[in-house]
């Protein structure tokens, strides 16, 4: 049977970043801890930064190519993929200049680069950027926060099935809020992303710092309506399930493909409000320097994704089978 190989190579996730199979190289970063101690997955060459594995399964499904979602890559895509019950509002030509705070952000930039939050967004209207409104939640540790939202798109015999992980990593800002704020500190008050957390961690004291560490959803259930936003984060997975299904031709998408999905929520009354969808999300627990900033819960959390990604779509065929319920559940 005619072996499939899965390789480690830094240069080379560089180098495809825009090729659609497995070398693209999330899967292979996000699994490679997972595989290394998998029976069915054997080293068969290591080098400084290359390892080659090799199992089987000429059927496996690592392949991923579900490819009408290829154009989440770009921020500007959002209202094609999502109701606009899920979107925050955006700035346009005829919207009137008030007191509101504006999030500008380029298309294709990634770990929060590039942000820029202002009250008057005019300029940037004919540049490569979306313009979103700014959301404030009920504030948790005087702090506003983001929603990681992890979801499994699964194509199969022309039909599409959304897997939705059980929980939530909730990302607070940096800084109390404090609507007074202006400059980095605003910054630092609002953008949630974690990388941009570590790069700017040494402009707040220490002790804002360990506030704004991360958390679970389900860990929160006494200060936020946890199973009201749970309720509602379901409602909103089988919209945009309708939507994808009424508006993308699943007839031209590869059998048994699927992507993983990093959805960025902010929650507003107890609703869902959609302001990115990434493409191969990061895991914390890539980053060795990470476990001193996370809980083990967190860890945990992390580890059972990739272990439902990896015993689902990477370690076993399923020829005949679809994926089976654990830590996700589907839609």
């Amino acid at each position: 049977m005619k072996k499939f190989y899965l390789y480690y190579n830094e240069d080379k996730q560089r180098e495809n970043k825009e090729k659609r199979n497995y070398e693209n190289g999330y899967l292979n970063r996000l699994l490679y801890n997972y595989l290394k101690y998998k029976k069915k997955f054997v080293c068969v060459s290591k080098s400084y930064d290359k390892i080659h594995f090799s199992n089987e399964f000429n059927s496996s499904k690592i392949k991923v190519a579900v490819k009408f979602l290829y154009g989440m890559r770009n921020k500007g895509n959002l209202p094609k993929f999502v109701p606009k019950t899920y979107l925050p509002e955006y700035f346009t030509v005829d919207t009137k200049i008030d007191d509101t705070l504006w999030f500008v952000k380029p298309n294709r930039e990634k770990q929060g680069k590039g942000i820029i939050i202002t009250k008057d967004p005019k300029e940037y209207l004919n540049k490569d950027c979306v313009i979103q409104k700014q959301i404030i939640p009920n504030l948790i540790n005087k702090r506003t926060w983001c929603l990681r939202y992890i979801m499994i798109a699964y194509c199969e015999n022309n039909e599409l099935s959304l897997w939705i992980s059980n929980n939530g990593l909730m990302r607070y800002g940096l800084l109390p809020y404090d609507n007074d704020k202006s400059g980095n500190d605003l910054n630092l008050t609002l953008i949630g992303n974690r990388h941009y957390q570590k790069t700017n961690g040494h402009l707040v004291d220490k002790h804002f710092f360990q506030e704004s560490k991360m958390d679970l959803l389900s860990d929160k259930q006494n200060e936020i309506n946890y199973p009201l936003i749970c309720n509602n984060l379901k409602t909103m997975t089988e919209d945009l399930k309708k939507m994808w299904e009424k508006n993308f031709d699943m007839s031209k998408e590869i059998n048994k493909s699927h992507e993983v999905l990093g959805l960025d929520i902010m929650i507003k009354d107890n609703k869902p409000i959609i302001v990115e969808i990434n493409r191969w999300p990061g895991f914390a627990i890539l980053d060795k320097n990470c476990h001193k900033q996370v809980s083990r819960s967190i860890i945990s959390y992390e580890k059972n994704i990739v272990k439902f990604i990896g015993d689902n779509f990477i370690t076993n065929p399923l020829l005949n089978k679809q994926p089976k319920k654990g830590y996700f559940y589907k839609i």
